[in-house]
């Protein structure tokens, strides 16, 4: 926990400062994911090969339901691998994109 706080201090930080009005996140107090909702207009699935392009990634939340109750408007977002400042630039270039 007390390794991985730091940076997912900083994602939610990141995401604050840097996301778009409406944008909404989990504040995670264990593990490495933080999930991102946007509105129903964001395709997750379209914005991965946009983000790829700009390396960043992420995991589009529509892998995470049954193909009945697709979501394609939510991302899950990690943050135990990237440093700080590789997380701000993410998130920043994240919502350049959006």
């Amino acid at each position: 926990i007390d390794l991985y706080r730091p940076k997912r201090d900083q994602m939610v930080k990141s995401l604050k400062k840097h996301m778009p009005k409406g944008v909404r996140w989990t504040h995670p107090e264990g593990g490495m994911f933080i999930w991102v909702m946007f509105d129903n207009g964001i395709n997750t699935d379209e914005l991965f090969s946009k983000a790829i392009e700009n390396k960043v990634a992420f995991i589009p939340g529509s892998k995470f339901y049954s193909n009945n109750n697709k979501k394609y408007n939510e991302i899950r977002l990690n943050f135990s691998y990237p440093s700080v400042e590789e997380i701000d630039r993410g998130i920043r270039i994240l919502s350049s994109i959006i």
